[in-house]
């Protein structure tokens, strides 16, 4: 027996955009729900939408929507191979920074930089503060990332390009510049990671994130179905 089912990219454009609309009102909902009177049977229920931390539904999308990201562009790659395309590895290597990044939103791995940070602070090159020292090494991470894909880039139609630049701009602005801004806010005092004003700049950076997978996941959507590639995937009875 065979199964099929057929996603239009319309249909495929709805659900992501869906989603990402859903989480950020829930997300805007945990925030503002406290300052209301009797708020806690409700708020028990939207806590879970917190953008803030690793462990709340929006982190959850996030990964999910990053390995989606990284399957989409898998099944590029593999049509690419089958064609015998130069750039065919372009797409592979892509497809492992988005499960990189995947993999990250789920464990935090570029918390881990604190250390170095701190070891770099006792020889006498301080970066921000503890909490945000990975903002240095995130940005010569994506710089690196970026001048690596220039080839694969001048490579691709004029479209894509500009659709792939756009989504890593609006990903790289919530991930690192609001993540700054953020930072700066809280060490001059402006506000506490329990203020309004600190919760609604978390707000608007995951929102940017998860708005720039969804918008990227889309522009990969639109190319499959432009390609018109069909994957079937069967298991072998022996």
């Amino acid at each position: 027996m065979q199964l099929t089912y057929t996603l239009s990219p319309r249909t495929f454009r709805r659900v992501q955009y869906g989603l990402v609309m859903a989480l950020v009102i829930l997300g805007l909902g945990r925030y503002l729900y406290p300052h209301i009177p009797n708020h806690a049977l409700i708020f028990s229920v939207l806590v879970v939408f917190d953008v803030g931390v690793e462990n709340s539904v929006p982190t959850y999308f996030a990964v999910l929507n990053l390995l989606l990201a990284a399957l989409l562009l898998g099944v590029v790659y593999l049509a690419e191979r089958a064609s015998g395309e130069r750039t065919a590895r372009h797409w592979a290597a892509l497809a492992l920074v988005l499960f990189f990044l995947s993999l990250d939103e789920g464990v935090a791995i570029h918390e881990r930089f604190e250390i170095l940070a701190e070891r770099l602070a006792d020889r006498g090159i301080p970066l921000l503060t503890s909490s945000w020292a990975w903002i240095p090494f995130g940005a010569a991470l994506a710089l690196g990332v970026g001048v690596a894909f220039l080839p694969f880039l001048r490579s691709l139609p004029r479209r894509l390009v500009i659709r792939f630049l756009l989504a890593g701009a609006l990903y790289l602005t919530g991930a690192l510049v609001m993540e700054y801004l953020g930072g700066v806010m809280l060490t001059r005092g402006l506000t506490t990671e329990d203020g309004l004003l600190y919760q609604m700049e978390q707000l608007v950076e995951e929102g940017l994130e998860m708005f720039a997978i969804a918008f990227f996941n889309n522009v990969l959507y639109a190319e499959i179905a432009r390609r018109k590639i069909s994957l079937r995937v069967s298991a072998l009875h022996r």
